[in-house]
Parts: structure tokens; C-alpha cells; sequence
């Protein structure tokens, strides 16, 4: 579902940050589009966590009514039948 970012009168820095808690190896991208282009402000996760940290997107003033989408894969081929059963060990 996209939805375009609302912001608000001021001029403030938006930084994004996601936080991926699994016991599968994740990655993540994100990317900022307006009117279905991108506007070049991309990034992507630290290797196996799925983390982005502190990514600067840019001020208010540009990202009015822009989309940000966020994609986050996780694989959980290094875990057996058993382990991805395991209650305790999903999603921490």
C-alpha cells in the first residue's frame, strides 16, 4: 500500500531507522520515489541484520508528498524443520 509521506509546515531532517528482530539472515533496501521516479536517496541494510541505521532522507521541504518504500527480506534456509517449528526461537 503506498501512501504518499505527509509532513508538515516546518523544514525538519527526517532520518529513517529500521530494526528487524529475527532469527532468520535479513536484508533490507529502501528507496524514495515521486510521481513513480526515484529521487536517487536510497540505501540498505547492514549485512544479516536487516538494520538501517540513522539514514538521512533528507529535509520536509523535499520529501513532501513522496513515497518512501521500505523492502525487507528474510531467509530462513540455515534453519532445520525443527528449529523453524521452534515458538521460542521466532521473531525475537
Amino acid at each position: 500500500m503506498n501512501q504518499p509521506y505527509q509532513v508538515g509546515a516546518g523544514n525538519s531532517q527526517i532520518i529513517l531507522n529500521v530494526t528487524v528482530s529475527t532469527v532468520g539472515v535479513a536484508y533490507s533496501v529502501f528507496s524514495v520515489m515521486k510521481n513513480l521516479q526515484s529521487l536517487g536517496i536510497e540505501g540498505e541494510s547492514k549485512p544479516r541484520s536487516g538494520n538501517i541505521e540513522n539514514a538521512m532522507l533528507g529535509y520536509t521541504d523535499k520529501l513532501r508528498g513522496t513515497v518512501i518504500t521500505i523492502r525487507i527480506l528474510i531467509n530462513f534456509s540455515h534453519l532445520n524443520a525443527a528449529q523453524r517449528e521452534n515458538k521460542s526461537l521466532k521473531f525475537r
